[in-house]
């Protein structure tokens, strides 16, 4: 089991141990996307030998071989101009690490700096979900006002749970379009 800290020397610094936290042992570290980045209001995702988590820069670390080697990416997709995503606070993938979420805070007073994030390939690559207004009868109005606070999948489906501050939706992916409930 491994845990990550906030950035020292351009590195997050990773612990692990084997016995329920009995006995740290420093691991090597993780490359940092800027020198500043901080990941204590950030979220972690672990299963099994993938694990990823978000920092205030926009953007994710992840391992899919248990930390023997960390990829970092940012969260840019169409209509995320890198450099306002910053604080990706929630992360979350369905039970096969096939789907995965990431909800991120605005920066500043930006309203279209927060937005929900999908990956289909653990994290490589990014898109955008357009957050519809459910309350429009076309289904075509995106809501910059709505903005992600958590997100987890429901579990054993594809469907995930988002929290706004608008409400508690449920969001389902199939093919190129979303639903919202």
């Amino acid at each position: 089991t491994r845990r990550s800290s906030d950035l020292i020397a351009r590195s997050f610094e990773v612990y692990q141990w084997d016995d329920a936290g009995q006995k740290f042992t420093k691991g090597s570290g993780i490359p940092a996307s800027s020198p500043t980045e901080k990941t204590f209001f950030n979220d972690l995702y672990l299963n099994g030998q993938f694990e990823i988590f978000g920092g205030d820069t926009g953007f994710v670390h992840f391992t899919i071989n248990g930390g023997a080697s960390w990829n970092s990416q940012p969260i840019v997709g169409s209509g995320n101009p890198i450099g306002k995503m910053r604080n990706v606070m929630s992360i979350a993938f369905n039970a096969d690490n096939t789907m995965g979420y990431a909800a991120v805070r605005p920066y500043g007073t930006a309203p279209d700096s927060a937005g929900l994030y999908f990956t289909q390939n653990k994290g490589f690559t990014w898109q955008r979900v357009p957050m519809t207004d459910p309350n429009d009868p076309t289904g075509l109005q995106v809501d910059l006002s709505r903005i992600p606070y958590s997100v987890t999948f429901k579990p054993g489906t594809d469907t995930a749970i988002l929290t706004t501050n608008q409400g508690v939706f449920l969001v389902a992916q199939s093919g190129a379009s979303w639903s919202w409930s």
